[in-house]
Protein backbone atom coordinates (compact mmCIF):
# COMPACT_ATOMS: atom_id res chain seq x y z
CA UNK A 1 0.00 0.00 0.00
CA UNK A 2 1.43 3.36 -0.98
CA UNK A 3 0.75 6.72 0.63
CA UNK A 4 -2.00 7.84 -1.76
CA UNK A 5 -3.88 4.58 -1.32
CA UNK A 6 -3.59 4.90 2.46
CA UNK A 7 -4.94 8.46 2.40
CA UNK A 8 -7.87 7.47 0.17
CA UNK A 9 -8.83 4.54 2.39
CA UNK A 10 -8.46 6.70 5.52
CA UNK A 11 -10.73 9.41 4.12
CA UNK A 12 -13.36 6.85 3.12
CA UNK A 13 -13.20 5.24 6.56
CA UNK A 14 -11.84 1.84 5.58
CA UNK A 15 -8.77 2.37 7.76
CA UNK A 16 -8.87 3.46 11.40
CA UNK A 17 -5.73 4.99 12.91
CA UNK A 18 -4.92 5.07 16.60
CA UNK A 19 -1.87 7.15 17.58
CA UNK A 20 -0.04 6.40 20.81
CA UNK A 21 0.95 9.90 21.95
CA UNK A 22 3.63 8.55 24.27
CA UNK A 23 5.33 6.61 21.50
CA UNK A 24 5.10 9.61 19.17
CA UNK A 25 7.32 11.69 21.47
CA UNK A 26 10.37 11.12 19.28
CA UNK A 27 9.07 13.87 16.99
CA UNK A 28 10.04 16.43 19.62
CA UNK A 29 13.63 15.22 19.57
CA UNK A 30 14.06 15.78 15.82
CA UNK A 31 13.42 19.46 15.15
CA UNK A 32 12.91 18.97 11.42
CA UNK A 33 9.74 16.90 11.99
CA UNK A 34 7.72 19.63 13.73
CA UNK A 35 6.80 22.96 12.12
CA UNK A 36 8.63 25.98 13.48
CA UNK A 37 5.51 27.68 14.87
CA UNK A 38 4.71 24.63 17.03
CA UNK A 39 8.31 24.44 18.30
CA UNK A 40 8.26 28.15 19.21
CA UNK A 41 4.90 27.86 20.98
CA UNK A 42 6.08 24.85 22.97
CA UNK A 43 9.31 26.61 23.95
CA UNK A 44 7.34 29.67 25.08
CA UNK A 45 4.93 27.55 27.13
CA UNK A 46 7.86 25.72 28.72
CA UNK A 47 9.49 29.05 29.60
CA UNK A 48 6.28 30.33 31.18
CA UNK A 49 5.82 27.08 33.11
CA UNK A 50 9.34 27.11 34.54
CA UNK A 51 9.06 30.81 35.40
CA UNK A 52 5.72 30.13 37.05
CA UNK A 53 7.17 27.33 39.17
CA UNK A 54 10.12 29.47 40.22
CA UNK A 55 7.88 32.46 40.90
CA UNK A 56 5.49 30.25 42.82
CA UNK A 57 8.23 29.01 45.11
CA UNK A 58 9.38 32.56 45.79
CA UNK A 59 5.82 33.82 46.30
CA UNK A 60 5.08 31.11 48.88
CA UNK A 61 8.02 32.43 50.90
CA UNK A 62 7.25 36.16 50.69
CA UNK A 63 3.48 36.41 50.23
CA UNK A 64 0.70 35.36 52.56
CA UNK A 65 -0.66 31.90 51.86
CA UNK A 66 -3.81 33.24 50.23
CA UNK A 67 -1.86 35.50 47.84
CA UNK A 68 0.33 32.68 46.67
CA UNK A 69 -2.74 30.44 46.32
CA UNK A 70 -4.48 33.02 44.11
CA UNK A 71 -1.40 33.25 41.90
CA UNK A 72 -1.27 29.45 41.66
CA UNK A 73 -4.95 29.24 40.68
CA UNK A 74 -4.52 31.98 38.07
CA UNK A 75 -1.42 30.25 36.69
CA UNK A 76 -3.16 26.88 36.41
CA UNK A 77 -6.22 28.43 34.78
CA UNK A 78 -4.14 30.29 32.20
CA UNK A 79 -3.00 27.12 30.43
CA UNK A 80 -5.49 25.10 28.38
CA UNK A 81 -5.78 21.43 29.17
CA UNK A 82 -4.34 19.32 26.38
Amino acid sequence: MDFNEFVEKYKVGMIKVKVDKNAAGFMCEQSSLLPQNIRKRQAFQRLIAFAGVAGGLVSFMWLPWWGASLILIFFLASFPMI
